[in-house]
Order: C-alpha cells, then sequence, then structure tokens
C-alpha cells in the first residue's frame, strides 16, 4: 500500500511536477548567481505607544542608518520611505531603558541582509509627566526709532500650562518668549511669537498662539520754569508770593520751543471775603501738549491792599 502511495506521489503528473521543479531551480540559480549590491539608509525613528503619564527626556536619534546587501534586483525596489524603526515604549518606567535593534525589526524582503545598525542601541531616560501652569514673559530686543521708548507691553496669553518631566518643571518659574525686534520702531507692533522652553521634553499642554503687542510713544522730559508772574487781581489786592515755579512734562520736541511767556500764572476761585486775607489756590495754563507736574507754591496769601 506504501508503495502504491509512493509510486503515485513520484509519477502522476510527472509532466507537471517537473515543471515546477525547474522553474523553482530557475529561481534559485537566479537569486544565487545575481549580483549583490550594497546600500545605505536611513530610516526614521518612531516611539511608539508611549503612556500619557510618562515623558521622554533624553536625545533620542531621528533616524538609524542601517547598511544592507541583497540582489541587485531587491534592493533597488526599496526605498526608505517604505520602512521604519519602531521603539515600542508600552510600560516604560522613570529611570534609563535601553533597546537593541535588531535585524528582523526592519522588515526587509527575503535575501536581504543587514550588515550595520548605527545606533545598534538606544538608549532612553524617561521621568513621570507633570502639568504647571507658568507665567509668560515677553522678551524685547532692540531700540525704537529716535525719540522714541516703550511705554507698554502686553502679552496673550499671560499665563499657559506646561507639560514637562515632573522634577524639572518644579524648577521653572517662568517661560520667555522669543526676541521681539523693535530696532528703529516708531509705531505700535503686534506680532506672533514663540515660547522658549528649557529642554525638548517641554511642551505646551494644548496649542497656544502667542502674542506680543508693544506701545511706543514719544519720549516725555520734565523742563522747571523758576519765577513766572502771576497775573494779579483787580487793583486794591496784593499776593504773596508774586511769582511761582513751574514743573513741566511733554515731549522733547514741545518742551524744548516753550519758554516763561507760554505760561500763564493766576489765582482759582473768587478773591477772600476776609479783609485780613487769605490763601487762595494758584491756576496754571499750558500750550497743548505740555502738562502740569507741580507749581510752587500752590496757594497763595491774598489780601486787600493797604
Amino acid at each position: 500500500m506504501m508503495s502504491d502511495w509512493m509510486r503515485r506521489a513520484f509519477l502522476e503528473n510527472w509532466g507537471l511536477k517537473t515543471v515546477s521543479f525547474l522553474i523553482a531551480l530557475l529561481l534559485w540559480l537566479f537569486v544565487v548567481g545575481e549580483k549583490q549590491s550594497d546600500v545605505h539608509m536611513s530610516l526614521p525613528l518612531v516611539l511608539d505607544n508611549l503612556p500619557r503619564s510618562m515623558i521622554v527626556t533624553s536625545n533620542v536619534p531621528n533616524e538609524v542608518s542601517v547598511r544592507v546587501t541583497g540582489p541587485r534586483t531587491i534592493i533597488a525596489t526599496m526605498k526608505p520611505s517604505q520602512y521604519r524603526v519602531s521603539l515600542d515604549l508600552q510600560g516604560i518606567k522613570p529611570g534609563t531603558s535601553s533597546y537593541e535593534l535588531l535585524a528582523s525589526r526592519f522588515g526587509f524582503p527575503r535575501g536581504v541582509r543587514v550588515s550595520d545598525i548605527s545606533p545598534s542601541v538606544v538608549t532612553i531616560v524617561a521621568d513621570s509627566a507633570g502639568v504647571k501652569e507658568l507665567p509668560v514673559k515677553p522678551v524685547l530686543k532692540g531700540l525704537p526709532a529716535d525719540g522714541y521708548e516703550v511705554s507698554r507691553i502686553e502679552v496673550e496669553p499671560e499665563l499657559v500650562n506646561v507639560i514637562g518631566p515632573e522634577k524639572a518643571l518644579k524648577l521653572v518659574r517662568e517661560l520667555s518668549t522669543e526676541a521681539l525686534d523693535i530696532t528703529g520702531a516708531d509705531g505700535g507692533i503686534t506680532r506672533e511669537v514663540e515660547l522658549l522652553f528649557p529642554g525638548p521634553s517641554f511642551k505646551l499642554e494644548k496649542r497656544t498662539q502667542i502674542t506680543i503687542k508693544v506701545t511706543l510713544s514719544k519720549i516725555k522730559a520734565q523742563r522747571e520754569f523758576i519765577d513766572i508772574p502771576i497775573i494779579m487781581p483787580p487793583s486794591g489786592w496784593s499776593v504773596t508770593p508774586s511769582k511761582v515755579t513751574v514743573s513741566l512734562t511733554g515731549e522733547v520736541d514741545v518742551l524744548s520751543q516753550l519758554s516763561a511767556k507760554d505760561i500763564t500764572v493766576g489765582i482759582s476761585g473768587p478773591l477772600p471775603a476776609n479783609r485780613g486775607g487769605d490763601l487762595v489756590p494758584v491756576r496754571v495754563t499750558l500750550p497743548s501738549g505740555a502738562e502740569l507736574v507741580e507749581v510752587m507754591p500752590e496757594s497763595v496769601f491774598v489780601k486787600p491792599s493797604e
């Protein structure tokens, strides 16, 4: 019975079996005898399944360099975009973990041999992830146009939530923006800027647009005018003292053109009803662009003349 089975296995359809054998033999001879090719490939390194409660704190290479050898026809069809190196970080714990990159991870076609992998081991340092609300510090550089100064700086939002390594995050007090250049500016500036993180393992909890608004104004100066005479009330009254000192503020080009004649000083309010006299506030009238800082004295003694 066994001999009948063996006879059928070898003799039935012997023509088809012979053709199949010859085809397989030719393919084997083609692969073995084909000229070999050696090529270098850079494949992306991808970290998969990182737990939400963990964060990678070490620098991890973006690519893995691989040198492969195989039949030229097979190598010619291989494109770096078809492959990637994946590290499964599920279950990773705080601390240092090392992952060996084996040739079996790449999924190359049969007949292709991996002769070199660099790096062959990837070391990853991980820490527990934390979230912290931090103030945003706007940063400027440069000087505005001559005669202008920064009068106000606003940043929106003023606070952001940042994800980072729990231990390192405790030491961070604020986040600075990239420097906004105001060199030569003579008007308001509003710009979107990036935040500067303490390290690559820090990021915003959610994508947020950071905007800095800078208000510029003309530089103001102060100027003092001494012995400005007080306009005397109607005849029959005396004013003591008869002169005051006036301190002004305003834009430099405005104050530089002022003279004592442009400042009017009088008394404010009704004349005293008491014949012995009384203190009356001083009133100062200024040209446009000038602001009163101080007048000394603020009140003068007014009384009927002898």
